[in-house]
C-alpha cells in the first residue's frame, strides 16, 4: 500500500491536485499513515495557495529587457559606438608601383637564366681572377650592365617604400618614384662623369676606367645577392619586413666591403698615394649621395 504513494510523491511530473486527491485517498484505506498524509495535504494546499498568489502579482513577461531591468538599478550603459581607424592607402598599394616590382622581378629571373655561368663566375673561388682579367673592361656578354641597371631601378623603388612616413609622401607614389628614379641616375652619371674627367685631367685613364668597372661590377653583384629579399621588402606593409631589411643591409654591406677593398688595392698596384683613394672616396662616393639626402631631408 505504500509503494504507489511513494512513487506518486517522488514523481517530479505530478500535479499537485492529482498528488493530494492520490493522499487522500490513500488516508481514507490506511489508517496508520492517515496523520501524516493529512499533514501533507495540508502543506500542499499551502503551497498551491502561495503559487496561485505569486502568479497572480507577476508583472507580464517581457521579452525586450533593459539594462536596469537585467542587471539592476545600478547599471550603467556604455557607448555602443566604437571609433574606428580610417584605412589610409600605402604608398606601395599603387597598382602602377607593384606592377612595377613584378616587372623587376621577371627581369631578375631572365637575367639570371641568360647570364648563370657568368654569375657564377662571380660567386666562385675564381673571383679574384675573374674581376682583375676584365680590370679594364665592362663585361663584354652585357650581364654586369644588366644587373646594375635592375639594381638601380630596386634602389628607387625601395626609396619610394621607406618614404611612406615621411612628409614626401604627400607627393604620391608615381611622383616620388619618378624623384628617386632621377636622383639615383642622376648620382651614377655624376659619378662616372666625373672619374672620366678626373682621368682625362691627370692622364690616368687606366685608372678610372677600372674604378668605374669595380664600381659597376659590384653593384651588380649586390644586386644579384640582395634582390630576392629586396623584393620581399618592398612589398611588405610600411612598419613591416625587419627580417628582409636587415638581410638587404648585410648583403649589400658585405659586397660594398669587398668593393673598398678591390679600389684601395688597385690604388696600391697602381702606386698611387692612399690620401687619393680617402679623397676619392669622399669627393666621388660619399659626396653626390649625402648632397641628394640633405636635399631630400630639407625638402
Amino acid at each position: 500500500m505504500t509503494e504507489p504513494i511513494v512513487d506518486t510523491l517522488t514523481s517530479p511530473a505530478a500535479p499537485v491536485a492529482e498528488t493530494a486527491d492520490t493522499l487522500a485517498a490513500a488516508a481514507e484505506t490506511d489508517t496508520l499513515f492517515r496523520p501524516a498524509v493529512i499533514q501533507t495535504i495540508g502543506r500542499l494546499s499551502d503551497l498551491t495557495d502561495r503559487t496561485a498568489d505569486s502568479l497572480s502579482t507577476a508583472e507580464p513577461f517581457d521579452p525586450v529587457l533593459t539594462a536596469e531591468q537585467a542587471f539592476g538599478p545600478d547599471s550603467e550603459l556604455v557607448a555602443g559606438t566604437v571609433a574606428g581607424v580610417p584605412y589610409t592607402e600605402a604608398l606601395t598599394d599603387h597598382p602602377l608601383f607593384q606592377g612595377i616590382v613584378l616587372l623587376l622581378a621577371i627581369a631578375y629571373m631572365l637575367m639570371i637564366c641568360a647570364h648563370f655561368h657568368d654569375i657564377v663566375d662571380l660567386f666562385s673561388r675564381h673571383h679574384n681572377e675573374y674581376v682583375r682579367e676584365r680590370g679594364g673592361k665592362i663585361g663584354t656578354d652585357g650581364s654586369v650592365q644588366t644587373a646594375a641597371v635592375i639594381g638601380l631601378l630596386m634602389t628607387a623603388v625601395l626609396a619610394v617604400r621607406f618614404a611612406g612616413r615621411t612628409p614626401g609622401a604627400a607627393y604620391g607614389t608615381m611622383g616620388l618614384l619618378m624623384t628617386a628614379l632621377l636622383a639615383v641616375f642622376g648620382i651614377s652619371a655624376f659619378q662616372c662623369g666625373t672619374l672620366h674627367l678626373i682621368g682625362r685631367i691627370t692622364l690616368s685613364t687606366d685608372l678610372t676606367r677600372a674604378i668605374v668597372h669595380y664600381k659597376v661590377l659590384f653593384f651588380g653583384l649586390v644586386t644579384v645577392a640582395a634582390m630576392p629579399s629586396a623584393l620581399l621588402l618592398s612589398l611588405c606593409p610600411p612598419g613591416e619586413g625587419s627580417f628582409w631589411l636587415y638581410t638587404t643591409l648585410l648583403l649589400s654591406g658585405t659586397v660594398a666591403m669587398l668593393f673598398l677593398k678591390e679600389s684601395f688595392t688597385l690604388f696600391l698596384a697602381k702606386k698611387v698615394s692612399i690620401l687619393h683613394w680617402i679623397l676619392y672616396l669622399c669627393a666621388v662616393e660619399c659626396f653626390p649621395i649625402s648632397l641628394v639626402w640633405l636635399l631630400a631631408t630639407r625638402c
